[in-house]
């Protein structure tokens, strides 16, 4: 009788060269570079006074907005297929996921597969315009739409982006594991809210598609909120979940 073929580890011949190199540097550059500017520029207007209640507002707006766009559409949705959605839903999400400018949804779905795929191993990568209508629709000038474009757009940017980034950083550093998992992926609590749930980052590389990261009863997880409220409102289904025996099978015998 012939052994079935075990599948293949990815190792580093998998690893593909990257296309447009060069400018996805420059870009990724400005990008980073920018926002760290605007925040110097913020810092100088508050420490004149000049930071008003209705920035805060479009900062709030805008952060959870398109951080949600993020890890429950590019993450849990397109990424993970985590749960099912209509047209409407997915043209929302990945609107707003955009809107966090971290790269069109494509290509931070391929990213974030390859981070899967290699974790801790050679080959793992890691609108403004609305800003503006907030900030002026809140204040009621274009004094306020343009301090509402720095705080909702490009301070809104930088700790977005600087949040997203820590998951696939601190959360391979420090941190517990409940789950066994060929990495060394952990949880930590206290970027859960900031991440909207991401931070459960053990969790998730034990059990990739499931659309709920927070699997302990005190694991709050905001993305799997919305799913389950977008679930009960009929805009969801196929939700996928994950068992409590599953759970136990995968668990650190210590218990993390």
């Amino acid at each position: 009788m012939v052994a079935p073929a075990q599948a293949a580890v990815p190792g580093p011949a998998d690893v593909q060269p990257v296309e447009h190199e060069l400018r996805d540097r420059i870009i990724t550059g400005l990008v980073t570079v920018v926002p760290v500017l605007a925040l110097g520029v913020a810092a100088w207007r508050t420490w004149e006074g000049l930071l008003r209640p209705g920035d805060v507002v479009v900062f709030v707006i805008m952060y959870v907005a398109t951080g949600l766009g993020v890890t429950v559409g590019f993450h849990r949705l397109f990424t993970h297929r985590s749960f099912k959605a209509g047209p409407a839903v997915r043209a929302v999400l990945a609107v707003l996921g955009s809107a966090a400018i971290e790269g069109p949804v494509i290509s931070w779905v391929a990213d974030h597969r390859k981070h899967h795929a290699f974790s801790d191993r050679l080959g793992d990568p890691h609108g403004l315009g609305l800003a503006f209508a907030l900030g002026a629709a809140i204040g009621g000038s274009v004094a306020a739409g343009l301090t509402g474009l720095l705080w909702g757009g490009a301070i809104r940017m930088l700790v977005l982006h600087h949040a997203t980034y820590s998951i696939n950083s601190i959360c391979h550093v420090f941190g517990r594991r409940k789950f066994v998992t060929p990495d060394e992926s952990r949880n930590v609590f206290w970027l859960a809210i900031p991440t909207f749930g991401e931070a459960w980052h053990n969790n998730h590389h034990a059990f990739p598609t499931s659309a709920r990261h927070g699997l302990g009863r005190w694991q709050p997880d905001p993305s799997a909120l919305v799913i389950r409220g977008l679930e009960a409102c009929g805009l969801a289904w196929d939700v996928v979940r994950v068992s409590p025996e599953r759970q136990q099978q995968k668990a650190v015998p210590s218990g993390g």
